[in-house]
């Protein structure tokens, strides 16, 4: 008989960041309604059966309806864990249609804010973090500073969440809060901001001065590459070409500088490393060709004494990254 079962790993969000990994049984013809019927009518069954449940409703995309937000809304209230709670919250938020004010919305919003007053903190916060995914509210800051005071949010959680959220803001809630990003120099929330103002993101259209207060946030604290000789780390490269890019955009549409321009402004203070990161892009590669023998000359001698500094003579991947970049380096 043909197995009707597909036997595979599922990952299961049992908190924004923090993933159970179980090896569960899926019905190949069950839709996420049903999954989610099954879940809601168990009765002796383990943890793990429960949660791969609300994981499979997850995956294969739980239909919004009223009727599917009052039975999560029941679920809730009645589940035996933390981790539950924490998948059923995550159903919940992926029943919220952003731009809609219709009372689904509504109900959806309140539920989460009202869990993210839980005593519970792993249920806190993934009801903070839910519902700052919402978009920005007038009380989007004031629930994500009360997660920070009840120690439900660490450092990079608030400033993470701020980042994320910051550009849907009204001008000057935006510009506010990218001062406090700046102010705050957080690594992780200045890369979240990196990330979100890159060419095309609808992002670079807010204000002009929220945008101004974005860059001058990332311009406080560059990234910074591993002093070790003998590192090059692509997580350091992809960091320092995002901010970069950022900046560059950023003066784009601020004061309408060519992206090309700002590159060859930061040229002269770039180490041979961060020129390889920025070589290594696409788009490094093509604002290349707008800069100037000398600039490319420049570049070329830093790269030059990335290869005869000990010991990448001896790193054969940095010596052929070295050697790659210096064949694009062409005046």
């Amino acid at each position: 008989m043909e197995n009707k079962y597909l036997l595979r790993w599922i990952r299961i969000p049992v908190l924004v960041g923090t993933v159970l990994s179980v090896q569960l049984g899926v019905a190949a013809d069950r839709t996420a309604a049903q999954a989610l019927s099954e879940y809601q009518n168990l009765r002796q069954s383990t943890a793990i059966e429960r949660l791969s449940l609300l994981g499979e409703a997850r995956q294969r995309g739980l239909e919004r309806n009223k009727g599917h937000v009052r039975d999560l809304l029941a679920m809730l209230k009645r589940s035996q864990t933390e981790e539950e709670s924490a998948a059923l919250i995550g159903l919940l938020q992926g029943q919220y249609k952003i731009g809609d004010q219709d009372e689904v919305n509504t109900e959806i919003a309140q539920a989460l804010k009202t869990y993210a007053n839980s005593p519970v903190k792993r249920v806190a916060a993934a009801a903070t973090f839910a519902y700052s995914r919402l978009g920005y509210f007038l009380d989007t800051e004031d629930v994500l500073l009360a997660a920070l005071n009840r120690r439900v949010f660490d450092n990079n959680d608030y400033f993470g969440e701020l980042a994320h959220v910051g550009w849907l803001a009204e001008p000057r809630a935006a510009s506010a809060i990218f001062e406090r990003i700046g102010r705050s120099k957080n690594r992780y929330a200045l890369q979240i901001l990196a990330s979100t103002f890159q060419e095309g993101s609808s992002a670079l259209k807010i204000d002009r001065a929220a945008l101004t207060a974005a860059r001058e946030a990332l311009l406080k604290a560059p990234p910074k590459f591993n002093p070790a000789v003998g590192e090059f780390s692509i997580a350091d490269s992809l960091e320092y070409t995002d901010w970069l890019f950022a900046v560059a955009q950023l003066n784009s549409r601020v004061d309408g500088t060519a992206v090309a321009t700002t590159l060859t402004e930061h040229i002269p203070q770039m180490s041979g490393k961060k020129i390889l990161a920025l070589m290594i892009t696409d788009e490094g590669r093509a604002y290349a060709k707008e800069f100037s023998p000398s600039t490319i000359a420049q570049m070329r001698t830093e790269v030059d004494q990335l290869l005869m500094h000990q010991p990448y003579p001896r790193n054969q991947d940095v010596s052929r990254i070295a050697n790659e970049v210096l064949s694009y380096l062409v005046p």
